[in-house]
């Protein structure tokens, strides 16, 4: 994603929750090769697509899922570990 590309994902039910509302993931199942195939074809086909894709998941690393976004979640939850 911080890359600027279009991701392939298993589609895990915890990794759907996470990117739910980040147009940016084509999730297929793991375990099916032509699945898989598929969406690499897609990306391939429809390139418009496919880096407006990446172009949401850059923007989502940039906004959301970095150290600054994450920072006080993480310290406060840090702290009781220690208290």
């Amino acid at each position: 994603m911080a890359a600027g590309l279009p991701v392939i994902a298993s589609d895990f039910d915890y990794w759907k929750k996470l990117l739910h509302n980040i147009d940016c993931v084509k999730w297929v199942n793991p375990y099916n090769i032509n699945e898989i195939a598929t969406a690499i074809n897609l990306f391939e086909e429809d390139k418009i697509n496919a880096k407006k894709m990446g172009e949401n998941g850059r923007k989502a690393v940039l906004e959301q899922y970095n150290w600054e976004a994450e920072e006080k979640i993480l310290i406060t939850f840090y702290k009781t570990l220690f208290n």
